[in-house]
């Protein structure tokens, strides 16, 4: 019971990383548990899926700058979420606050991203309803400006994916879990949809 808490809330939040406007890196949490800090865009909003034995759907809309909203169909249940970048040096990590309310399952992350040449580094810290405590990282290395390869370790597990941006705003990926679990999904921004606020 224990592992299937987190491999739900892997895929959930593997739909938050990537590179679309503002100059952030692509948001989409695919593939893997980690969510990187960037929002989609201001106006934007973004599709997400992801199929293997559990299928999961998510809406993504940035309609406040530096604030998204998530709205995620996935087993067990739905999941509402608010992300708000909240410091964005050059030098320094970026940072980001994460809220995930889930019925029995509401958590609130504290979210960190750094790139340096073609490496990624993200970590996710914090701690559920439960007072269990949430951990990720993954590394992410861009093969070429279209293909990205990653490694991930959270909560005394991992998983690795491969990502493939067809353009600025598709992009597809497949992963592997621990618990021999194949993943494939992707993820479909579309363009200011309205200006934000």
């Amino acid at each position: 019971m224990y592992h299937i808490k987190y491999i739900i809330f892997i895929i959930l939040l593997f739909c938050s990383f990537s590179v679309f406007s503002q100059n952030y890196p692509f948001p989409s949490t695919r593939p893997g548990f980690s969510t990187g800090v960037y929002p989609i865009g201001l106006g934007n909003i973004a599709f997400e899926a992801g199929f293997s034995k559990m299928k999961s759907f998510a809406f993504d809309y940035n309609f406040i700058n530096n604030l998204e909203f998530r709205f995620e169909d996935d087993f067990p249940g739905y999941i509402l979420s608010f992300k708000y970048l909240i410091y964005n040096p050059i030098k320094l990590p970026a940072i980001a606050i994460l809220y995930n309310y889930q019925v029995n399952n509401s958590n609130i992350l504290l979210l960190m991203q750094k790139s340096f040449g073609n490496f990624t580094l993200v970590y996710n810290t914090g701690i559920d309803i439960k007072h269990d405590l949430i951990n990720s990282c993954s590394l992410t290395y861009n093969i070429t400006n279209k293909i990205g390869a990653n490694i991930e370790v959270y909560n005394g597990s991992y998983d690795i994916g491969i990502t493939y941006l067809i353009n600025k705003d598709i992009q597809l990926d497949i992963s592997y879990y621990r618990y021999n679990i194949i993943n494939g999904g992707f993820i479909w921004r579309i363009n200011k949809i309205k200006k934000g606020i």
